[in-house]
């Protein structure tokens, strides 16, 4: 096996910088249809058909014709898919080049406080997705997200009581 020295870790950011360039020119390219579809001209209507211009909306969602709206659809989930692999790509380049020695904390007895980590039951999961979505709050959403995040039994059935069932079905 070679081992890895700083010969072999500038072909690495050779390539990392090379695929940086790759994406600027995509971004490039997303900012120049932009600003091309800004200069597209509409025919001007008779005066007495024409309304007042509309204010650009902030969620201009809504107003996307069906065609657009797939299109910019499939481009959200290709960016999507990419930025996951692109993430897991680069994690596994950067764990080649550093190592995380928890030897320590096994040593000061905090492995055994790391052991100790339970997944987060699909009850509690449950009480705070409902809390969240009774409340709206900030707050409830930072929790939600949070059990998520640490590790949250998600794959779980919860028993839902039936009024709550009958409540849902109205």
């Amino acid at each position: 096996m070679m081992e890895r020295t700083r010969a072999t870790l500038a072909p690495v950011c050779q390539g990392l910088q090379s695929l940086t360039e790759s994406l600027l020119e995509v971004v490039e390219m997303i900012q120049s249809i932009d600003s091309l579809l800004e200069t597209v001209k509409f025919p001007d209507k008779p005066a007495e058909d024409a309304a007042p211009p509309e204010p650009l909306q902030e969620d201009t969602s809504s107003a996307l014709l069906p065609p657009e709206a797939a299109a910019l659809d499939r481009l959200e989930k290709i960016v999507g898919k990419m930025r996951l692999g692109v993430r897991g790509e680069l994690n596994t380049i950067l764990s080649l080049y550093y190592r995380i020695d928890l030897e320590p904390l096994f040593a000061l007895d905090i492995g055994n406080v790391i052991r100790s980590f339970q997944v987060v039951s699909a009850e509690v999961l449950r009480e705070a997705f409902n809390a969240f979505m009774e409340t709206g709050e900030r707050e409830k959403r930072e929790d939600l997200e949070l059990l998520l995040k640490v590790g949250a039994e998600i794959d779980s059935f919860v028993e839902v009581p039936q009024a709550a069932v009958a409540e849902l079905s109205k």
